[in-house]
């Protein structure tokens, strides 16, 4: 079986499918890997209902990513920068860490404990591709 690819090159895939398309995808997967043969690899993230897509893919989010593609920040200032609530950002850093596209680490603040900093998963350019069927 060859190597797969390094982490920062798989694309992430958000798409819409139903629940027969997604274990379908699944029984493939493992028909490959019991033939021993190659699998691309790929991070996919997929929705039944399509308007869930839609609003997992809102403008914030996006806007969010982008920053944090930048430099990694500190919640409270990535608040500041995208004009948001603490809050709402910390909502959808939480979305986006559970699906694998941004992730978190603990830092220490001196005289203030530990400071959460959000960075991207891996540093190469995050490529979506969206599929969907309306």
């Amino acid at each position: 079986m060859k190597k797969p690819k390094k982490e920062g090159k798989i694309p992430v895939v958000v798409k819409n499918e139903s629940i027969k398309e997604f274990f379908k995808r699944g029984r493939d997967v493992a028909k490959l890997i019991d033939q021993k043969n190659h699998i691309v690899p790929a991070r996919i993230i997929s929705f039944e209902d399509v308007h869930d897509l839609v609003k997992f893919l809102t403008e914030t989010k996006l806007n969010l990513i982008s920053a944090v593609r930048k430099k990694a920040i500190s919640i409270s200032d990535l608040s500041k920068t995208l004009n948001r609530s603490r809050s709402a950002v910390g909502k959808d850093i939480q979305l986006l860490e559970s699906v694998g596209i941004l992730k978190s680490k603990y830092i220490t603040n001196s005289g203030h404990g530990r400071l959460r900093i959000i960075t991207t998963f891996d540093k190469s350019p995050i490529k979506f591709t969206v599929e969907t069927t309306i």
